[in-house]
């Protein structure tokens, strides 16, 4: 169609006339966004913009790490700025994006050229470029929102972290899949005073082609999960005693009426042992609610790292050790509370340690050059004359014989007298 026709054709549309005309396209003023740039090559917005958009790293997450990602962090470089140099009264308007550092100014300190969030914990923060990486970290073991948020208020932060943690909770399809009914309430068992007082058993399964003993310690919730063959009498008590030789003996034991629970020798293992047995009442589960949780929590999890690729085996290691160390809302984990102290996680290498190392002097018994005898293994006699050449640590040395170099420990060596320096001197280097 020629442009003559298009300047006088007209459509009539939906009771509406329409009349085109043709016009030239150095007469447009705009130009979308879409097919021109309004200005020219900008390689670092390219490269930061490239770097973002990496969500996850195989490699371990720590203060090296998060040191490189730092230097590409536009925000986190005007942070340290202020820091180094005082914060302002007030944020001027084209700093309104530092708005949540700004609220949180006394509680911000640089460390190891990280900045770190003093709160309940010091809580590293994280640089934009990782905040998927460090989000996978903390999802791991597919855990839910209040556990997520818990773990974090422990090691690291960023603004909206707990939109994030939501986000992605929201998002996870194997939790959605395998996510639980909303819990109930029940009457609580009355607190107990201090670790390992009361304990409450339960058996899962069968499930995972096993069946599983479950003993969960009530004041610290700390877990113990045992693979059993059979739930007989004889192999629950074998069970329990190997938990027990760990942790000792409790003072009362929480269980249902199953019969390996209420027999004769179930019996007399807790008489022998000053152990008291509560039995909760009958077709009444919820009564032992503290290891009935454990056990929907126990199968759910699992079967999360299970659909998640991972074997039975390094399932069941990955979810005691990530239940294990989450805390609770207090901040404190079951590992915390029932060994008293936190356990050591990947977690803990986005923090670095204060530095407050100080050198070790030891003291070694013996010194380079100096004659001894050590002792002899082959034919001959029991000890031969040797020299120290240099100490490995302060037990181990490395000796000179006439054979040769050895390596010998202090208890292997003993001092000798030089005769003459002659006789030395065919040891020494």
């Amino acid at each position: 169609m020629s442009t003559h026709r298009l300047q006088r054709w007209a459509i009539t549309l939906m009771s509406y006339q329409f009349e085109i005309q043709f016009r030239r396209t150095a007469d447009h003023s705009n130009a979308d966004a879409l097919s021109r740039l309004p200005c020219g090559p900008d390689p670092e917005f390219d490269r930061l913009e490239h770097c973002y958009q990496i969500e996850n790293y195989d490699t371990l997450i720590n203060v090296g790490l998060l040191q490189q990602h730092y230097k590409d962090d536009y925000i986190l470089k005007r942070v340290k700025n202020l820091i180094s140099e005082g914060w302002r009264t007030k944020l001027a308007d084209g700093d309104m994006d530092l708005l949540p550092y700004f609220r949180r100014k006394y509680a911000l300190f640089i460390r190891d050229d990280l900045i770190y969030l003093q709160t309940d914990a010091t809580r590293v923060i994280v640089p934009q470029s990782l905040h998927q990486s460090v989000l996978k970290l903390l999802h791991d073991g597919h855990w839910g929102i209040v556990k997520m948020k818990q773990l974090a208020r422990q090691h690291c932060w960023w603004p909206n972290i707990d939109n994030d943690i939501e986000k992605l909770a929201s998002q996870c399809s194997v939790c959605q899949i395998a996510g639980s009914s909303p819990k109930q309430k029940y009457h609580e068992w009355p607190k107990p005073e201090r670790p390992w007082q009361r304990v409450h058993i339960d058996f899962a399964g069968p499930v995972f082609q096993s069946m599983w003993l479950i003993v969960v310690d009530a004041f610290s919730q700390f877990p113990f999960v045992v693979q059993l063959k059979t739930i007989t009498t004889i192999d629950t008590i074998a069970a329990l005693s190997a938990v027990f030789s760990l942790e000792g003996l409790p003072e009362t034991i929480v269980s249902d009426n199953g019969p390996q629970l209420t027999s004769d020798q179930s019996a007399e293992y807790c008489a022998r042992n000053g152990i008291s047995h509560v039995k909760t009442a009958p077709f009444h589960p919820a009564s032992n609610g503290l290891a009935e949780r454990f056990v929907r929590t126990f199968k759910s999890s699992v079967q999360k790292n299970i659909d998640d690729g991972l074997s039975i085996k390094l399932t069941l290691v990955k979810y005691l050790a990530t239940y294990r160390a989450i805390p609770n809302a207090k901040g404190k984990s079951p590992a915390e509370l029932l060994h008293g102290r936190a356990p050591r996680t990947v977690l803990t290498l986005l923090s670095a340690p204060p530095n407050n190392n100080k050198p070790v002097t030891r003291s070694t018994k013996f010194s380079p050059n100096e004659t001894v005898y050590i002792k002899h293994y082959g034919r001959g006699p029991k000890w031969v004359e040797a020299v120290i050449i240099k100490n490995l640590g302060c037990m181990v040395y490395i000796v000179k014989t006439s054979n040769g170099y050895v390596r010998r420990h202090q208890n292997q060596i003993k001092h000798r007298s030089s005769t003459s320096a002659e006789n030395n001197s065919k040891y020494i280097l």
